[in-house]
């Protein structure tokens, strides 16, 4: 259990790495507690977003740059340990079914680290999993497109 723990901090701390980390065009100050970050939406190609920067709102819409908004139904945060060919963690969180009747895209982004630069000192390691093993961390949105 003490595993799935840790390893859901790694989630946490890397997906806010992965939306950091993600390229955004210079712009002017950011909205208080908002981020921008570019994802690649079925149907849509690439966007650039303004979305919650918290953990604790993020419920919260996210306004298309240019023109629309998307409403979170659903986030995946995934590891893959690409050297030793393995699924670190895999885990998503769903809002209410409220949207379950409106047509909705997935989005995602994703992002390649050494293992040992981005867990926490006492993580535990796999049997066959290393510090220099190079990780795939990936967030999958499902939203609901909004004009």
């Amino acid at each position: 259990m003490r595993r799935h723990r840790t390893i859901a901090v790694v989630v946490a701390a890397t997906a806010v790495a992965v939306t950091s980390a993600v390229p955004t065009v210079a712009r002017a100050a950011e909205p208080l507690h908002r981020q921008t970050m570019q994802l690649d939406c079925a149907g849509l190609g690439t966007v650039e977003i303004v979305a919650p920067a918290s953990p604790h709102d993020s419920w919260g819409v996210a306004q298309l740059i240019g023109g629309g908004h998307l409403v979170p139904v659903s986030f995946e945060h995934r590891v893959y340990d690409d050297t030793a060919g393995v699924t670190l963690f895999d885990g998503t969180v769903t809002h209410s079914p409220a949207h379950s009747r409106q047509a909705t895209i997935t989005c995602s982004s994703s992002q390649q680290a050494e293992l040992g630069e981005v867990v926490p000192p006492d993580f535990v390691w796999p049997d066959g999993v290393a510090p220099s093993d190079t990780v795939t961390i990936s967030f999958i949105a499902t939203a609901v497109p909004e004009p």
